[in-house]
């Protein structure tokens, strides 16, 4: 084999070192970026929890309008009332088509493999 001169790099050498330099700084940066943040993070803190305590509200809410619903619902069918009736599509058609198309495809791709072993022999 040759030999590569000083000034020529793999490609495979630039990624390494680009990926190294890209670790060195994250490892050089992070304490920085986290002793910025440590700050403002019990006020990040308290805004979270004040959210979260107005999203808890918010699903007690709805989930007490939905038991109501659901009640309403509950007593109105056992009212008597009925869905609606909407009928269904025969699809019987459309699984003997999606049938026929898979055998005859099978088909094709077998034909294809034993032209291929009687040629290649």
């Amino acid at each position: 084999m040759g030999t590569r001169k000083a000034d020529q790099r793999s490609p495979l050498a630039i990624t390494a070192a680009s990926a190294g330099g890209a670790v060195a700084l994250a490892l050089i940066l992070g304490p920085v970026a986290s002793a910025a943040s440590s700050d403002a993070s019990s006020e990040v803190v308290a805004a979270r929890q004040d959210k979260a305590s107005i999203a808890r509200q918010a699903a007690v809410e709805r989930s007490a309008a939905v038991r109501t619903a659901a009640h309403d619902a509950g007593v109105e069918a056992a009212a008597g009332l009925k869905l609606a009736e909407t009928g269904s599509v025969n699809t019987t058609p459309y699984l003997l088509g999606g049938t026929v198309f898979l055998v005859l495809g099978s088909g094709m791709l077998v034909a294809l493999r034993r032209r291929q072993a009687q040629y290649s022999d």
